[in-house]
């Protein structure tokens, strides 16, 4: 019985796995069809401690479905679940991903502190590559609220450490962002133009 759990186990996380693929790769319907599959799984074997992920996993392809609501209510509760079982990873990657949710609502001072927080909890953690992730998201909220020096030093803050750690994909997305900056000032500059 305890290989058939274990069996279940490594299953459930290698279609959590397959779906966090397939959001990543645009398909985010996929993904909450593997997501299902993995929460099913892990509630049958008892599994909780790998929840959180899961529910964080499924709040960002909502996300990105648009479904701000649900997105919302996931990472809610995928924070509170990381805080119950002390995974303080989890908790700000929650953090994150709240940040993510309060720019689709358009709060962009929550979404700011949101992201600067998650940023110095990574920190805090050790967690390079995910602290990466947050000040680029960082710089992106920075850019929408105008802060266009802020934002630039920040996506350069992240390009770097994703060059150090050879993420070649998150190196482009850093550089999308420095990009979008370019972009702004060029139309700034052909609007005061006219």
């Amino acid at each position: 019985a305890s290989r058939e759990c274990g069996d279940e186990w490594g299953l459930a996380l290698s279609y959590s796995n397959q779906g966090e693929l397939e959001r990543e790769s645009g398909r985010p319907r996929a993904a909450l069809r593997l997501f299902e599959r993995a929460q099913h799984l892990m509630n049958r074997v008892g599994s909780r401690d790998d929840l959180p992920e899961l529910f964080r996993r499924r709040a960002e392809a909502h996300l990105d479905l648009g479904d701000v609501d649900e997105a919302a209510h996931l990472v809610n509760q995928a924070m509170g679940l990381a805080k119950e079982f002390s995974n303080p990873l989890e908790e700000w990657n929650c953090c994150r991903v709240q940040s993510q949710i309060a720019v689709a609502n358009g709060a962009l001072d929550e979404a700011m502190e949101r992201a600067s927080l998650a940023a110095d909890g990574f920190k805090s953690i050790g967690a390079i590559f995910e602290e990466a992730i947050a000040i680029r998201h960082q710089a992106e909220v920075e850019r929408l609220l105008g802060l266009r020096d802020d934002s630039a030093r920040s996506a350069k803050r992240a390009l770097e450490m994703f060059s150090d750690l050879s993420a070649r994909r998150e190196v482009r997305r850093a550089r999308e962002v420095l990009s979008a900056l370019d972009d702004s000032t060029a139309v700034a500059r052909s609007v005061r133009a006219m």
